[in-house]
């Protein structure tokens, strides 16, 4: 059998044998290809037998989404993706991605498919809690993101041809206006955090204390005076549990000021939750977790406190 066989047209059809297995029987690998010439056909035969002798081809109607999205993980993401990054992309995997895609042949994936679940998000009912509509915009954008970051790698590793999502138009984010609270809502002082270590969760519960991932991102940030003394307290506090509770301190060499009664810090979503149900039950008019900045800021400015 020749191993490069013109089909007609562009197309050339490439076999690889590689030998006989144990009951004798002949194993072969092919691929068809599109070339303008057979020297662009026998470079693109040189290249697949390289792939296919290293154990390195895959077939590509044999694999699906969800394995390929197992290739993707160990091959990239844990390798390259920060870990905030990546357990936002392993929860919206999990939650809203591979139901959708997981056993589709990554060659059977066309644009529609990604309109299709992208149109899907914005219904009611899509979010899977109890309120009302679709997921944000924001939330409808990283998933786009997603589906296109692990197809562009389905196609640089010669799985796939060409990435699907590339020909589907990134989702619009709608910024919502933020309205702070006022000065009858809230009341601050001033005061001053320094900001130069962060701390990560990593997907299996592991706890990362690094520098902040940019240069501005270290600074010194203004509190009211108020939350320093409320910070003093709390920390006496804190060292007289860690005293008490002597070797079931959890914590190791760090003293996280937010963390469970054994040490564990909180997760880094903890705080919103907290919020959003403090405001819910006091009451309030429902802001988002990061417009405190806008609220404490807007009224240090109009107490006469210079901007920067």
């Amino acid at each position: 059998m020749a191993n490069i066989q013109k089909r007609g047209g562009n197309s050339w059809f490439l076999t690889v044998s590689l030998g006989k297995d144990h009951q004798g029987k002949y194993i072969r690998r092919t691929k068809t290809v599109t070339c303008r010439t057979k020297k662009e056909a026998e470079s693109e035969y040189a290249k697949f037998r390289q792939e296919v002798e290293a154990g390195e081809y895959i077939a590509p109607q044999k694999m699906t989404f969800g394995a390929f999205v197992e290739e993707w993980r160990d091959k990239y993401a844990v390798k390259h993706l920060g870990y905030k990054t990546l357990y936002t992309y392993e929860s919206n995997l999990k939650i809203r991605i591979l139901p959708a895609f997981q056993y589709m042949h990554l060659e059977d994936i066309k644009p529609l498919h990604i309109v299709n679940f992208l149109d899907k998000l914005e219904k009611e009912g899509s979010r899977g809690d109890k309120k009302s509509g679709g997921l944000a915009s924001g939330t409808i954008e990283i998933n786009h993101r997603i589906l296109k970051n692990i197809l562009k790698h389905a196609v640089e590793w010669r799985i796939i041809k060409r990435n699907p999502v590339s020909d589907v138009q990134k989702p619009k984010v709608n910024s919502k206006e933020i309205i702070p609270y006022d000065e009858s809502e809230v009341d601050f002082d001033t005061g001053v955090l320094d900001v130069s270590q962060s701390m990560i969760h990593a997907l299996k519960g592991e706890i990362i204390v690094k520098q902040p991932k940019t240069k501005k991102s270290t600074r010194n940030v203004a509190l009211p005076s108020s939350v320093l003394k409320e910070l003093k307290e709390y920390y006496e506090y804190r060292i007289q549990e860690r005293n008490d509770i002597g070797d079931q301190w959890y914590g190791g060499n760090w003293f996280f000021m937010f963390s469970h009664p054994h040490g564990q810090p909180f997760h880094h979503e903890r705080p919103y939750q907290w919020f959003r149900h403090f405001v819910k039950k006091s009451g309030f008019r429902y802001i988002r977790f990061h417009d405190l900045r806008h609220t404490s800021a807007t009224i240090l400015i109009n107490q006469g406190v210079h901007a920067k």
